[in-house]
């Protein structure tokens, strides 16, 4: 049996069908903040106490989790399941009533009980029973444990005062983080977000190797080109002054010498002239982040670590006229170049910087209100993820002033595959 879809109501037979045939199939593996496995509890007059003592726990910790948190799984619903394990069903003797549990339980609870429900069930001709908490709604009290239990050395223990929590897949007492993580929900307040990335290109790891064959073509092209300007300037020069005095071009004020020494060190400006034809070849990146918390965003910072080096570029308008020597290195930059309003190029959007790694970029969008979407389409970024070994999952670390913790995960990216070898179409030599 595959993973189970967990995006189910276990308040239906069916959904706990399935949920028991899935524990039945993994084991304790299909446990998680909204699922809590027990292959069997004793409930004989003398074990009672302490197996009702593990369900109050959970029923405690499952109230106290975040709603935002909850509803990635079983629809919001903490759910302890007790009488299967690995390869077998257990079943149960003695099932409680749930009336009976409330009356030797409720002074653990004290004057706020958590809503939950005992749901005897009966699978493959055995009686399991689930414990179904229901889903916490931010704004609602923190659940603090009213009574102390002790028993087999404090690991079923319950302490007077504790406040519960789910972490992963364990029932365990709240620490400091999570606390706070608690108060802003009693206050109704939470950070949380929904992040996009359209799709990005993606191709074969660039270095300067790769860069010195993907020109050599145009580069032997121009060789031929400026053998011949050099002879007739010599045949010129000795004709019109009988001097080996190198005149410039008229055009562009660049003289001979200095087109050969662009030549000879063209592996100087391979990358710049590279972004140069990201530019003219990638379509625009789309970041999006949506905030679905009930807390502004003051100013976060996104980080997206990609599998690959990422190349960052600032793509420019379509009618922009590129000059040859933007997109080849091997030549030479005419002096009055340096002198347009937009040189140098490249220049990155100030919404989006790389940090150390070359595979990290950071976006910071500004500050974000609660329900608000933002989208970096007017930074017009173009992306390009270079590496042999790319990766569609792109991780992310979102830190802000109003989150105690900084916010991690992955999500999905479509990588477009882009054939390098083709990145001269666009533009004319």
């Amino acid at each position: 049996m595959g993973n189970l879809d967990t995006n189910i109501d276990p308040n239906i037979p069916e959904s706990r069908d399935k949920i028991a045939a899935w524990v039945k199939a993994v084991g304790d593996s299909a446990e998680s903040q909204g699922l809590e496995v027990k292959s069997s509890l004793e409930f004989s007059r003398s074990e009672r106490k302490k197996s009702f003592a593990k369900i109050t726990k959970f029923i405690l910790a499952s109230a106290n989790r975040d709603q935002n948190q909850a509803m990635r799984d079983y629809q919001g619903y903490g759910v302890m399941l007790i009488g299967v394990t690995k390869d077998e069903v257990c079943g149960l003797e003695n099932v409680p009533e749930q009336h009976e549990f409330e009356g030797a339980v409720k002074n653990y609870f004290g004057s706020t009980v958590p809503n939950y429900h005992f749901v005897p069930h009966s699978f493959e001709g055995k009686d399991l029973l689930f414990v179904i908490v229901d889903p916490p709604v931010n704004g609602q009290e923190i659940y603090i444990c009213s009574g102390s239990y002790d028993a087999d050395k404090r690991v079923n223990q319950l302490r007077d005062g504790a406040i519960y929590c789910r972490e992963s897949t364990q029932t365990i007492e709240a620490n400091s983080v999570q606390l706070r993580d608690m108060i802003n929900r009693l206050l109704g307040g939470y950070v949380d977000i929904n992040l996009g990335v359209s799709e990005v290109f993606a191709g074969p790891r660039v270095d300067t190797d790769f860069l010195k064959n993907m020109y050599s073509g145009p580069k032997d092209k121009y060789k031929e080109l400026l053998t011949e300007e050099i002879i007739k300037n010599q045949e010129s020069s000795k004709s019109l002054w009988r001097s080996s005095v190198v005149r410039p071009d008229p055009l562009f004020n660049v003289s001979i010498e200095n087109k050969v020494d662009a030549f000879r060190n063209d592996k100087k400006r391979y990358e710049e002239c590279f972004d140069r034809l990201l530019e003219l070849n990638l379509k625009p990146a789309i970041f999006s982040v949506i905030n679905v918390g009930t807390k502004v965003l003051e100013n976060p910072s996104i980080e997206y670590n990609f599998s690959g080096g990422v190349y960052l570029v600032n793509l420019e308008d379509e009618d922009y006229e590129y000059e040859d020597f933007e997109i080849f290195p091997f030549m030479a930059i005419p002096p009055y170049y340096s002198m347009r309003p937009y040189a140098p190029r490249n220049i990155m959007p100030s919404n989006f910087t790389h940090v150390g790694d070359s595979r990290v970029i950071i976006w910071q969008p500004g500050s974000i209100s609660p329900g608000q979407a933002v989208s970096s389409e007017g930074d017009n970024i173009g992306i390009f993820v270079s590496g042999d070994n790319i990766d569609a999952s792109v991780f992310y670390r979102v830190t802000d002033p109003n989150l105690q913790r900084p916010i991690e995960g992955e999500i999905n990216v479509s990588m477009i595959d882009v054939d390098l070898s083709n990145i001269f179409k666009n533009v004319e030599f």
